[in-house]
């Protein structure tokens, strides 16, 4: 077994742009609502397909590929990956120009339990050094909510039945600075 390297691309390229859309084909399912009824990283509304030129993951994927990354790699391979947006304004949070917004954080199952996306966090936060790190995700996201728990984030906003019957949108605050809700 090889060891973990993180590296930083303001955008992808070339391999890492084939092997991010690779893993985003394998695992936007696993999503809720899955990837390829979004078209954007923070679309708001998850509850209906959003309107795009593109479709499937190919939507999704044509903004993502514009943000920063993290990427964990195992050896050539890729492990997972963690894209942001720096100063992003969520309109009810204000998070500050240093702040980052987590847009989409994705481990291959193959690497699952052992600490790549933990890894992406703490290189975030090391690398990056934001005030603040806001994330989002879905109730029933049970693993993540756990990791992000542990990772010291706190539950600032709960959108009920946002994502269908029973499945509500979480989002997750991790100050490191001053943040004002």
């Amino acid at each position: 077994m090889n060891e973990l390297s993180v590296a930083c691309a303001e955008h992808l390229a070339g391999e890492d742009e084939e092997a991010v859309l690779e893993l985003l084909e394998e695992t936007e399912g696993e999503f809720v609502p899955p990837l390829s009824k979004r078209a954007s990283t923070h679309q708001t509304d998850l509850s209906t397909p959003a309107a795009s030129d593109k479709t499937g993951v190919e939507a999704y994927f044509a903004e993502l590929a514009g943000q920063p990354f993290l990427l964990a790699r195992e050896g050539r391979r890729l492990a997972g990956f963690l894209s942001y947006i720096r100063g992003f304004d969520a309109g009810w949070i204000r998070l500050g120009a240093d702040a980052v917004y987590i847009t989409t954080i994705c481990t291959a199952p193959e690497f699952r339990h052992r600490g790549v996306a933990s890894a992406l966090y703490r290189a975030l936060e090391k690398r990056i050094c934001p005030s603040a790190m806001l994330i989002r995700t879905w109730s029933t996201n049970g693993a993540q909510r756990s990791l992000l728990e542990k990772g010291g984030y706190r539950m600032v906003r709960c959108l009920a039945d946002d994502r269908g019957p029973g499945i509500d949108t979480l989002y997750y605050l991790k100050e490191l600075g001053q943040v004002s809700i």
